[in-house]
């Protein structure tokens, strides 16, 4: 009876079991179960290693579901990715390739390793409200740049999910013409600066011993900072500078660039992202980042997705272009090459207060990490003597 019913927390049955999902790393082995319940709910277990179950998962690593079966799937085939196991069966039924994270929408950032799908072609079918949506947008943020080829489709119909579409009569082959029709997901169609994330939709970051998963996806929280970048292999700030000290002629209160110190970074890293740690008891509780996170993150070197920040000038600037940059802010400039889009981010420096700027752009491809630099020089005309000196991380 064990088998069909689940004890809740309180010791009393939660409902009967219906359908059950196993969880198996690489090689086959069983890490976990989903388990489904009438009336409706979800619950997860892992064997206790005595023929029984332990009602909640631990420290129990977070896999791809039918992990085996991905990894020995050919590379070129598309694999779809859907929001819940029952709607991965029943398009695995169809033949065709499908997998999910364990716990639904939003919990993609749980995984302990989700590197099966890098270099594949992949398909995330949304969930048909505003759940589903946001967590496809979150997946195909933490695939972008990974995956061949990276797709985000609703399919057409009334229906909410995969589930309902394949039961109203959609085939394997119509799904492969919904997801070739779609649009190849690109970052570069987000917000430049996209407003900070509110209590309800900051990402989850659980806190484990898969560092490299923790320290990644932070960077991808930090993002969203309007008021971060990186600079000579650091991150940095823009300031004002009360008392300038550096050397530079500057007017008081002019902008600066500042090395960002380990304290603020901290501070922001809890702004824009939720953090958690499994505790004694296998319960994920609220937790602060740790100093070995911030530490992590701070010597990454280099931070995909935060913007490059070269210098800093009041406005209004003349452009290498001859144009003039008249509003205050961040002035990003895009390049296209090979129908690859990729961007880098330019400011000027101030060579001194009220005379002209010279702009030094660089370009780094985003997906192929080539390197092409380009300088553009203004000639700097001045009846007085002109200075160009750099202290540290001051313009």
């Amino acid at each position: 009876m064990n088998d069909l019913f689940a004890p809740s927390r309180n010791g009393h049955a939660k409902g009967r079991i219906v359908a059950t999902y196993d969880y198996r790393d690489a090689a086959g082995a069983l890490l976990f179960q989903v388990v489904r319940f009438d009336p409706k709910g979800f619950r997860q277990r892992r064997p206790d290693g005595n023929g029984g179950w332990i009602w909640k998962l631990g420290s129990t690593p977070r896999v791809l579901y039918r992990l085996p079966e991905l990894i020995a799937a050919p590379k070129d085939e598309w694999v779809h990715i859907a929001e819940g196991e029952k709607d991965v069966e029943n398009l695995v039924k169809r033949g065709v390739i499908a997998t999910t994270c364990p716990q639904g929408a939003g919990k993609w950032g749980k995984l302990s390793d989700d590197s099966a799908l890098d270099g594949r072609r992949v398909a995330i079918i949304a969930d048909k409200d505003e759940p589903g949506r946001a967590h496809a947008q979150d997946v195909a943020r933490r695939l972008h740049g990974r995956v061949a080829d990276l797709r985000v489709l609703e399919l057409p119909g009334e229906g909410k999910d995969a589930s309902d579409w394949l039961a109203a009569g959609g085939s394997a082959e119509q799904l492969r013409e919904q997801v070739e029709a779609a649009p190849r997901y690109s970052s570069a169609a987000e917000p430049a600066d996209p407003p900070p994330a509110t209590d309800g939709d900051q990402p989850k970051i659980l806190i484990d011993t898969n560092e490299h998963r923790v320290v990644c996806e932070t960077i991808v929280a930090l993002t969203a900072d309007p008021d971060i970048y990186q600079r000579g292999n650091m991150l940095v700030r823009v300031i004002r500078a009360t008392h300038p000290r550096d050397g530079i002629i500057r007017s008081r209160g002019s902008a600066t660039i500042g090395a960002l110190p380990p304290a603020n970074l901290r501070e922001r890293m809890t702004r824009f992202a939720t953090f958690t740690k499994i505790d004694r008891e296998g319960e994920e509780v609220p937790a602060h980042p740790a100093v070995w996170l911030v530490n992590a993150v701070d010597a990454r070197a280099e931070w995909l997705g935060i913007r490059h920040l070269l210098g800093v000038s009041d406005a209004p600037v003349l452009r290498a272009d001859g144009s003039i940059w008249q509003t205050p802010g961040y002035d990003p400039i895009r390049y296209d090459q090979a129908s690859i889009p990729f961007r880098r981010y330019v400011l000027t420096r101030t060579t001194r207060p009220g005379s002209p700027s010279v702009l030094e752009t660089t370009v780094v491809p985003g997906v192929r990490r080539r390197f092409a630099f380009f300088i553009v020089v203004v000639i700097c005309i001045s009846p007085f003597r002109t200075r160009r000196a750099y202290n540290h991380m001051s313009p």
